[in-house]
């Protein structure tokens, strides 16, 4: 193993991810981010690269995302389309 570990603790994780103190912790307790280790009584730690590696797949997801949504039939402009003319004709509809 050539590769150095570093440790970020919980404000430079914070820092690094944009993520609050809360939002963290409850993205560790659903599974979605790498766990904490512990370095003594009082404090925790995680490594660079495990945050990194979650960073990075976070940019990879939404890359994703938006080749998806490149490559998609724009349905979005057909329902607002009907939308706007089922709008109209409520605008004419009288009250029988």
């Amino acid at each position: 193993m050539n590769e150095k570990l570093y440790i970020l603790r919980r404000k430079q994780v914070e820092e690094r991810t944009g993520l609050s103190r809360s939002s963290i912790y409850l993205a560790i307790k659903e599974g979605k981010f790498p766990k904490q280790i512990s370095l003594g009584a009082r404090a925790v730690g995680w490594l660079e690269n495990e945050i990194l590696e979650w960073v990075s797949a976070r940019i990879e997801n939404r890359d994703n995302k938006q080749e998806l949504q490149a490559q998609k039939p724009d349905c979005d402009s057909k329902k607002q389309s009907n939308h706007q003319n089922s709008k109209k004709s409520d605008r004419y509809q009288t009250g029988d």
